[in-house]
């Protein structure tokens, strides 16, 4: 069982950077170095090149969340729609191919509520499908299936639960089985429990359990350990210091607990997803409240495979943080995708960290615009790029739409040292105190979308600018005194920086 002390210990806090004016900064490597691990912990700054970003839904509110590779190369999402139901919202299920464009789209859906929550293709390019229906079933609600072949056709529902009110938030694939995780709610008592049902490929339940103490729990997230049993990550108010624990259950392939465990602080704390990273050792993610803070932060805690907590570390700022997927990357790290509102340039934006396995902050970058933008899953793609899925009222035709966002294949910033101090060679550069000219070689063709302007804190500065034969004339006039970085990106992907003071 960790600490406060052992979370505050681990905490990890947005270092506060300041720049006395005018005062003169030599070019060595100590500079170097800051302006380098200031570029990549700037939670603004400059997001990563995108491959596409795409939107779905109509006039009405339309949400993603969950998304999954297909073997075709595309990807399909779910969610819920009320601008494409035949009731309230209905299940809404989009397919594109692996440059985001639309295959089709289907609803499902009968006289009251419907969402699909998460996806899994199963053999024979089968896809399942799991979500929530209030329409059919025994209780208020029950977790819904959907089975579709390739092409978008329904080829049946089938609905699990008691007379309870029962949600399906997650489904994985086992061997030969899919596992969905979810919460049943006594409408009674109004207690809930962790639901765990395990089905095979046409929806035979081979068993079901739930999960809980005296209290409330609910789980969101699940895993097929490596060993061959499960692991599930959600929440509990049974022993909890505060509102809600972590609560981490491991079950055997029958579905039999092994252990569980809580976490937390005196406040509410929530695990939504859990990765295994080698034979022992586990990562899981969500949101985290301090004492005394009023928003959540995004927590990373690893953990071994008898549920010790060996650390937690979070990652956020004074305002609105949390992880709600984590998976391994191509080169051993960790991703987390999540929802900010600390960073980025609108009320949420999306978010991805790469962590390395020791909890080290490596990269961040923020996707969005200037309304809300939340990343509920991802992963890395086939070709080392970052897919985004959840939903945005910054883009789109309602209020609301599925948000789908694909990265280019290298997602992390390069910060060679060649590149830094080759600027001064390719691309000289003078500070007047009114005007920053940048004059280059012949043959460089350089636009106003080359170029990224940023202050110290990491925010973007909009400019104008003054282009003429082998040179840029930018007004500085109005910008305060202080330190101000730049970027310029040549068309062919490489990135040059440079610095100047005002």
């Amino acid at each position: 069982m960790i600490t406060m002390n052992d979370f505050c210990r681990n905490t990890i806090r947005r270092v506060e950077c300041k720049v006395t004016a005018h005062r003169v900064f030599t070019f060595n490597t100590s500079l170097l170095t800051f302006l380098i691990s200031f570029l990549f912990l700037s939670p603004s700054l400059l997001s990563q090149p995108i491959s596409f970003k795409k939107t779905f839904g109509g006039s009405q509110s339309d949400y993603c969340f969950g998304v999954t590779p297909i073997s075709d190369s595309g990807y399909v999402l779910v969610g819920n729609s009320y601008s494409f139901s035949q009731g309230f919202d209905d299940a809404y299920i989009v397919k594109v191919n692996a440059i985001g464009k639309t295959l089709w789209t289907t609803s499902v859906g009968w006289s009251g509520n419907e969402d699909a929550r998460a996806i899994v293709e199963l053999s024979n390019n089968v896809l399942l499908a799991i979500g929530t229906t209030s329409s059919k079933g025994k209780g208020s609600k029950d977790i819904l299936g959907v089975w579709l072949n390739q092409y978008g056709d329904t080829l049946w529902t089938r609905t699990y639960g008691k007379k309870n009110a029962d949600v399906g938030f997650d489904v994985i694939k086992s061997a030969e089985n899919c596992l969905i995780t979810g919460v049943t709610r006594d409408p009674v008592s109004e207690k809930s429990d962790i639901y765990f049902i395990n089905i095979n490929e046409n929806g035979d339940t081979i068993f079901t359990k739930t999960y809980g103490g005296k209290e409330n729990e609910t789980g969101f997230g699940s895993l097929v350990t490596q060993q061959g049993d499960y692991m599930i990550v959600g929440t509990s108010s049974t022993s909890s210091r505060g509102d809600n624990d972590i609560y981490i259950v491991r079950v055997d392939e029958n579905g039999n607990k092994i252990w569980e465990k809580n976490y937390g602080t005196l406040n509410a704390d929530r695990a939504v997803s859990i990765v295994q990273f080698n034979d022992s050792i586990f990562y899981l993610t969500g949101a985290i409240r301090y004492n005394g803070e009023p928003d959540y932060d995004l927590f990373v805690m690893r953990i071994n495979g008898i549920g010790d907590s060996l650390w937690l570390k979070s990652y956020g700022d004074t305002l609105f943080d949390e992880g709600n997927n984590i998976s391994v990357s191509k080169d051993g790290n960790l991703l987390v995708m999540g929802t900010t509102q600390s960073y980025g340039a609108g009320n949420k934006d999306m978010i991805v960290l790469k962590i390395s396995p020791e909890g080290e902050l490596l990269n961040q970058q923020t996707y969005g615009g200037a309304g809300s933008d939340e990343a509920i899953t991802g992963f890395q793609t086939s070709d080392g790029g970052i897919l985004l899925a959840g939903y945005t009222s910054s883009y789109g035709e309602g209020g609301a739409d599925m948000f789908l966002v694909k990265t280019l294949p290298d997602w992390t910033l390069s910060f060679e040292e060649n590149n830094f101090l080759s600027l001064s060679k390719k691309y000289f550069t003078i500070c007047t105190g009114n005007e920053l000219i940048i004059n280059f070689d012949s043959g460089v063709h350089l636009e106003k979308d080359n170029i990224h302007l940023i202050d110290i804190t990491g925010k973007k500065i909009e400019f104008s600018m003054i282009k003429e034969n082998g040179y840029l004339k930018i007004p500085i006039n109005k910008l305060n005194c202080g330190m101000y970085l730049y970027r310029i990106i040549e068309k062919n992907g490489t990135s040059y920086f440079g610095k100047f003071v005002k």
